[in-house]
C-alpha cells in the first residue's frame, strides 16, 4: 500500500517538461535590463534568448500564433540599444506571453551578440571587484 502511495506521490512530483524533449536551443537571459514594445506599447521582460521572449503582459491582448513587430530596448551603461524585430505567439498564461523570434537577420544577430558581450563584461568587472 506504501509502495502504491510513495510511486505516485514521486510521479505527481516529477517536472512537467520532459527535458530530453524540451532542451533550448539557447541560454535564457534575465539579468539584462530590456522592456518590450509592441504596438506603442511596453512590457516588462521576464526573460529572452536568440529564440525568443517572455513579458509580463495580460493574455488576453494576444492570441496563439498572431505575429508582431517588436521592438526590444535594452539599457547599457552609456546608451540604449533598441532592437526591431518580429515574431510570433507561441505561448501565453494569466500575466505572461512568450514570443518566438522570426529567424534573426545579421543586424539583430549582431546586435543580441553585442548585448551579451556587454553582460559579460560587466559580470567579469563584478567578479574582479569582489576579489
Amino acid at each position: 500500500m506504501y509502495k502504491n502511495y510513495i510511486q505516485h506521490y514521486a510521479a505527481m512530483l516529477q517536472p512537467a517538461n520532459d527535458v530530453a524533449h524540451h532542451e533550448r536551443a539557447f541560454e535564457r537571459r534575465s539579468q539584462d535590463l530590456c522592456i518590450l514594445v509592441i504596438d506603442g506599447q511596453s512590457y516588462p521582460v521576464h526573460d529572452w534568448s536568440s529564440g525568443g521572449i517572455l513579458f509580463e503582459a495580460p493574455e488576453s491582448r494576444f492570441a496563439l500564433g498572431k505575429p508582431h513587430r517588436l521592438t526590444m530596448k535594452f539599457k547599457l551603461n552609456d546608451r540604449i540599444i533598441d532592437i526591431n524585430h518580429s515574431g510570433h505567439v507561441v505561448r501565453k498564461s494569466q500575466f505572461k506571453v512568450a514570443i518566438q523570434f522570426d529567424p534573426l537577420s545579421a543586424d539583430v544577430r549582431k546586435s543580441f551578440n553585442t548585448i551579451m558581450r556587454y553582460r559579460s563584461l560587466i559580470d567579469k568587472e563584478s567578479r574582479d571587484t569582489v576579489l
